[in-house]
């Protein structure tokens, strides 16, 4: 065991630490004597700047609780100094006396030993004797009787200490003197507490009690704030989306060309009341007197619908000639969509009522011919009115939707 116990100690880094928790048990010990507790100590050893002044205030004037208060309210090594000699001379010796100085030098901090405007402010030589605290507390006691004698023993008197303690020439007396006299006075005023006494004052707490605590909110974390704004923002969108699906542009009487003919070539055909409303571009437009016919596109797809506009069913249709739409006007029609008798085609619509959006002039350039793709190039705001270029459209719709949900499902953000 010694020669194990000879190798331990013989390792420099141990023997360190070992001298290091030695002296921390030494300042804490010291720290201890101003008053602090376990706990208090432990942390003030944390703020080395504090123990140092500690530690030294202890070698010159000898650790006490109001000396630690001189070292933790005090700005200057020299009014700890000034002040530490005061406590340990006994000529500050109550915490009132202190305060009072503390504020003097706030004021004043050029303060030498022995000022007289100092020592008078701190009440330094000031002797308050027995009789005068008696006294002091007597009036205290008189001004105050009426309440006293009905409260009892749930009167204030925390409050009449407090003002004692503030009186003229009584705040320099011994704080703890002050208090046993307040207590010996009350007993021979009152007499000893009676049974009631005790009731009064259990009604007393009970009646201030204070109400049971709520469950503290826990506040949300900035992750849950964002998601509940994302969450609401949806909730806007889809709202706004709802709101939009109402007006005229997405009422579901609305169709998309492509939507009937395919539904057509399934075998799924609208129902004969009810009325359906389509828009876009006239490809062609053929004029037989009795009837009009029409091919509409309007974008969903490459192949249009035709139109066949009859003046017993639709009143707007003289107007409609007059304005001489022809290839390239922009259009909207309201009809019924029928199977055609016709071959060619799956169904048609007979329109019942006709508008003009947008005409065009007499130098649109498209025609109903394929032109060139150098051509469209100089066109680019109306060439995918155009088979082959509405078509490179849809299909980098398609790509990009593709492409956009791929990153989407993974969780990727758009930037």
């Amino acid at each position: 065991f010694f020669f194990a116990t000879r190798r331990l100690f013989s390792n420099p880094a141990l023997r360190r630490a070992v001298r290091i928790m030695s002296t921390d048990d030494h300042k804490k010990d010291v720290l201890k004597k101003f008053g602090l507790n376990e706990k208090g100590a432990t942390d003030a050893l944390k703020n080395a700047e504090l123990t140092g002044i500690l530690l030294k205030m202890d070698e010159q004037f000898s650790a006490s609780k109001l000396l630690y208060s001189v070292a933790t309210k005090a700005h200057t090594e020299a009014h700890r100094d000034l002040l530490g000699q005061y406590v340990k001379d006994e000529k500050i010796a109550t915490s009132q006396q202190l305060e009072c100085a503390l504020a003097f030098l706030k004021g004043h901090p050029e303060v030498a030993s022995g000022d007289a405007a100092f020592e008078k402010d701190c009440g330094v030589g000031v002797t308050v004797m027995d009789e005068e605290i008696a006294a002091a507390v007597a009036k205290a006691f008189e001004e105050d009787k009426a309440a006293i004698e009905e409260d009892r023993y749930q009167y204030n008197f925390g409050s009449m200490l407090g003002r004692l303690t503030k009186t003229d020439h009584i705040k320099w007396a011994n704080p703890t003197k002050v208090k046993a006299e307040l207590d010996k006075q009350t007993l021979a005023v009152l007499g000893p507490k009676t049974e009631a006494d005790a009731q009064a004052g259990k009604k007393k707490k009970e009646k201030a009690k204070p109400a049971a605590k709520t469950e503290k909110v826990k506040k949300p974390s900035a992750a849950e704030v964002a998601m509940q704004k994302e969450a609401e923002q949806m909730a806007k969108m889809t709202e706004a989306a709802k709101a939009a699906m109402s007006t005229f542009l997405y009422k579901p009487r609305l169709c998309r060309i492509k939507q009937l003919l395919d539904d057509a070539s399934k075998g799924v055909f609208p129902d004969e009341n009810q009325e359906c409303v389509v828009a876009g571009w006239i490809r062609t437009t053929r004029d037989q007197r009795a009837m009009v016919f029409v091919e509409l596109n309007d974008g969903s797809g490459p192949t249009g619908l035709q139109i066949v506009l009859e003046p017993t069913n639709c009143p707007d249709l003289e107007e409609f000639k007059k304005l001489g739409a022809g290839y390239g006007a922009c259009i909207e029609v309201t009809g019924k969509v029928v199977k055609s008798p016709a071959a060619g085609q799956l169904v048609e619509m007979q329109g019942t009522g006709v508008k003009l959006l947008g005409p065009v002039g007499d130098g649109y350039p498209l025609a109903k011919t394929a032109l060139p793709l150098e051509v469209l190039r100089s066109y680019p705001h109306l060439r995918v009115r155009t088979n082959v270029m509405a078509c490179v459209m849809r299909v980098r719709n398609e790509a990009s939707f593709a492409i956009h949900k791929f990153f989407k499902d993974r969780r990727f953000q758009y930037v």
